[in-house]
C-alpha cells in the first residue's frame, strides 16, 4: 500500500509541477506531497475548471524537513529515525541524534523501493553527553 501511494504521489507531482517557483497546474485539488524538502500542495485554481495550482514550500527555510509524502500527507515537520526523507544524504536532528537520509536502493528497508530513503540514526548524540543542533553551519552533535 505504502509503495502505491508513494508513486502516485511521484507520478501525479510530476505531472503538475516542473520544479520552477512559479505555480503549475496541478490535479487533484488537496494533493499534498514532497518534493526534494520543499513541501507542494495543489490549491483550487479560480481561473482553472476543476484543476489547480502546486505551490511550494521550503522546509529548509523555516529549520524543518518535508516528511510523509503520501497523497495528502507530506508536511513540514521534524525526522525522526525511521521516517520517509526525500533527500539523499541530507542530514537533520531528530530526537538529539544526527540523522542521514539514506536512499533505500542503497540500504534496503521493508516495504520501501525506488528513489525514496529512510532517516537513519548517523550518531546518537546522547551517547557522549551532547544534544543535536542544527545552529551554526549545519546539524552537529554539540556539548549543551
Amino acid at each position: 500500500m505504502r509503495q502505491t501511494i508513494l508513486v502516485a504521489a511521484v507520478l501525479l507531482l510530476s505531472a503538475c509541477d516542473d520544479g520552477s517557483d512559479v505555480p503549475g497546474f496541478c490535479s487533484p485539488v488537496g494533493f499534498v506531497t514532497c518534493s526534494g524538502n520543499d513541501l507542494v500542495t495543489c490549491t483550487a485554481d479560480p481561473d482553472s475548471d476543476g484543476g489547480g495550482l502546486s505551490i511550494r514550500r521550503d522546509c529548509t527555510a523555516e529549520g524543518l524537513v518535508c516528511v510523509g509524502g503520501g497523497a495528502t500527507d507530506g508536511a513540514c515537520g521534524t525526522a525522526s529515525a525511521g521516517g520517509v526523507c526525500m533527500v539523499q544524504n541530507y542530514t537533520t536532528c531528530g530526537d538529539d541524534e544526527l540523522l542521514r537520509c539514506v536512499f533505500v536502493s542503497e540500504q534496503p528497508e521493508p516495504g520501501l523501493s525506488g528513489d525514496i530513503g529512510v532517516w537513519r540514526v548517523e550518531t546518537a548524540c546522547t551517547e557522549s553527553g551532547q544534544v543535536c543542533s542544527d545552529i551554526g553551519g549545519g546539524p552537529a552533535c554539540v556539548s549543551p
